[in-house]
């Protein structure tokens, strides 16, 4: 029996998330004729993942970040300025905001409109692949013999100079976009893999609009770290409110901070949402806090609020519940602490424009909201249902799954 050797980054937690803990490592470990090299940045975290997901035909090697230089810092720089999307001029704007820079500003925006264009994007590839030089994959092209490699954040530099060494070796190449908002937000990719995995049809379209990939190279998958909610089995009501010192027959209102890194109105809102139930203003309702996943959580601030019951990440609550984004403003401050920037961002446009979420403009419609949905969960749920439907583009618990088979079809 032929032994097969798969090369797979998992240089971020996203990648791992999305890799190791879905059935995407369950199926390609379950060949007796696959062996897995995961490449990680640290010795540390190779450590780390090897004790749960350890076997006889996996492998760790640790690669250790560097910054670009020379030409490979000027491409990496480059990139940024081929990918025009309503994100990329929000990060410009921001960017502005923080340096004050406004020669910089204006020089680069109009760099990218004269440069972000298809055919600028395909000769700049060429000349990147042609004239950069970096050759730290070879050893362990040499080692292991790969027969495919499987990258899942391509805007990593690490990742492509991977992507580079597969290529001049002609050793199949997948791309994989593990998240809804990299193709609009991030950069171009420097180089293009041989197929692209993409969770949704929309995507895929951004895939080709954006990343010049043709449509026959585009594979779609679904999400494969959405497959676990498609059977689970969750606590009841009561067993749940008991856990969290919840009222079982009070309706919940679930809110989700955008975290430190991005708002600086979280704590303003929890305590005008506290206030609207003290006060009812929202009547018969609590309030239950499920803060942001990697967000540092202010110890002096929850000291504050003894009332607060809260989970911290890793925890689902429902399957399809009314939402409600926050769409004024609490505090001034620069866009990048703003809780409406993400709304005018490529990406989260198409959500706003589904009608799935409502976006009340002032405390008095976000109450107002609140207490409509509490009395009619069944409002804009068809919109949801679309929502759901337009970015899993199925949910049929199959994603990781179909991702393994792709990453399988050797030829």
């Amino acid at each position: 029996m032929s032994m097969k050797t798969v090369f797979i980054t998992i240089f971020q937690g996203a990648e791992a998330k999305n890799i190791l803990r879905t059935d995407i490592y369950k199926n390609l470990i379950a060949r007796d004729d696959v062996r897995i090299v995961f490449f990680v940045d640290s010795s540390e975290r190779a450590e780390y993942y090897k004790k749960e997901f350890s076997h006889p035909r996996v492998f760790y090697e640790a690669i250790e970040n560097t910054n670009p230089r020379g030409l490979d810092a000027f491409f990496s720089s480059l990139s940024f300025t081929l990918l025009r999307t309503a994100t990329t001029d929000l990060r410009r704007k921001m960017n502005l905001e923080d340096n004050r820079n406004h020669l910089g500003y204006y020089w680069h925006l109009l760099l990218n409109r004269v440069l972000a264009r298809r055919w600028v994007r395909k000769l700049v590839r060429a000349l990147d692949y042609l004239l950069v030089s970096n050759h730290r994959f070879a050893s362990y092209f040499e080692k292991y013999k790969p027969d495919v490699v499987f990258l899942a954040h391509l805007f990593d530099g690490q990742e492509i100079h991977l992507l580079r060494e597969a290529k001049h070796r002609g050793v199949r190449s997948i791309g994989f976009i593990n998240s809804w908002d990299k193709l609009t937000a991030r950069r171009a990719l420097r180089l293009l893999p041989d197929s692209l995995v993409v969770f949704n049809e929309i995507v895929k379209e951004e895939a080709m609009r954006y990343a010049d990939i043709k449509e026959k190279n585009i594979f779609v998958s679904g999400i494969p770290n959405y497959d676990w909610h498609v059977n689970y089995k969750p606590v009841s009501r009561g067993e749940f409110c008991q856990k969290n010192k919840l009222d079982s027959a009070k309706k919940l209102i679930v809110y989700a901070p955008m975290g430190k890194a991005f708002s600086n109105s979280d704590w303003d809102i929890i305590d005008l949402i506290q206030d609207s139930t003290t006060n009812n203003s929202i009547a018969n309702a609590q309030l239950f806090v499920r803060f942001q996943p990697n967000d540092f959580i202010e110890n002096e601030e929850l000291e504050k609020r003894p009332w607060l019951r809260y989970a911290m990440p890793g925890v689902r609550f429902s399957r399809d519940k009314p939402v409600i984004n926050i769409d004024f403003e609490i505090k001034e401050g620069p866009i990048s602490k703003s809780p409406t920037f993400f709304y005018k961002t490529e990406h989260y446009r198409k959500v706003v424009e589904s009608g799935a979420i409502q976006y009340p403009k002032s405390k008095e419609d976000f109450l107002l909201w609140i207490n409509k949905y509490l009395v009619n969960p069944a409002i804009d749920r068809e919109a949801r249902k679309k929502l759901v439907s337009d970015q899993c583009w199925k949910l049929d618990g199959k994603s990781g799954s179909r991702i393994a088979g792709h990453i399988l079809s050797f030829d």
